[in-house]
């Protein structure tokens, strides 16, 4: 840059970050900028999912085409699905389909012992929507690709798209298909391995995969709370269609002990705090989770009351 640059902590949209401790894909940039950090361009209203296309009005059940894909799993309730069918020897055909207008969806194995619960250093395959290559300043801004599937390995520290949007240099798909229209999302493809590692498709073997979907925007960078996850799929075994199992409920929990009021007030503080938090990582819409929230402090300000006038008396 002109005028005077100087070394400062910028994003690729040449925002600043004035002490520097902002989390996000920013580095030390050469730059006069004085631009404030804003958020991330919503999706353009041109590309974004048509108000006609609600979940009620079945044409979702119809692009799923389950008849043709006998298994699936739900990963975000009622929206993503992956769906397989074996293709004989060792390839499996798999599709994600989503319920509107994505960004990008991407699957693949996990890397164990990886950055960010083995995302670091993990092979996908990335269908990416990329319709208008001048939309957020095209390659000179490192971020536009095309639209299209590909198999890429995501880095192995640097988990910004910029470090690892190139695809794999020796891919194996054996077809595959990005589309997109204005109600749904699908990337569909065949392989046997993804950037160079195998997947167990005939062995009676579990393939632990990752997932991640965008769908707030056309950028590479993010993918939001809830639209990631891991997945076990044993690729040999016809499963059916298997439904969204939520991530975060506890399994078989301990009998709670014999309650006094010390006890009484925890025990409940912590059942406010795990509905909360279940509030807040369900997905509903904003306006639940304000009023689950609005509640539950109600209720844990009883709680502490009971527990005080229990200790006094």
């Amino acid at each position: 840059a002109a005028n005077n640059p100087r070394l400062q902590c910028a994003s690729q949209r040449d925002e600043v970050v004035p002490d520097g401790k902002k989390h996000g894909d920013y580095h030390p940039t050469c730059t006069n900028s004085t631009a404030n950090v804003t958020a991330d361009p919503a999706m353009p209203a041109q590309y974004a999912t048509a108000p006609n296309c609600s979940s009620s009005s079945g044409r979702f059940d119809a692009f799923l085409n389950k008849a043709s894909y006998p298994n699936s799993h739900e990963l975000v309730k009622g929206k993503l699905y992956l769906q397989w069918r074996r293709s004989g020897g060792d390839a499996v055909e798999a599709r994600m389909a989503y319920d509107g207008v994505v960004g990008w969806l991407a699957v693949g194995p996990e890397n164990p012992g990886g950055g960010h619960n083995g995302m670091n250093g993990a092979p996908v395959v990335m269908g990416v929507y990329d319709p208008d290559p001048a939309l957020y300043g095209g390659a000179a801004w490192l971020n536009y690709v095309g639209t299209g599937v590909a198999e890429r390995v995501i880095h192995h520290t640097e988990s910004a798209f910029r470090h690892w949007k190139e695809p794999y240099a020796t891919p194996a798909l054996v077809s595959s298909e990005m589309l997109v229209t204005k109600c749904h999302s699908a990337m569909t493809f065949k392989t046997s391995k993804i950037s160079g590692v195998a997947l167990n498709v005939t062995g009676n073997t579990s393939n632990r995969l990752i997932w991640g979907v965008h769908t707030a925007g056309l950028l590479k960078g993010y993918h939001g709370f809830g639209n990631r996850g891991h997945l076990d799929v044993d690729f040999s075994k016809d499963v059916g269609h298997l439904a969204w199992v939520n991530p975060y409920a506890v399994a078989n929990p301990s009998p709670p002990a014999a309650a006094t009021a010390n006890t009484t007030a925890n025990t409940s503080a912590s059942s406010t705090y795990a509905a909360v938090t279940a509030a807040d990582k369900s997905g509903g819409p904003a306006s639940s989770r304000a009023s689950t929230r609005f509640v539950v402090a109600a209720a844990t300000a009883v709680v502490v009351a009971f527990a005080i006038q229990m200790l006094v008396s």
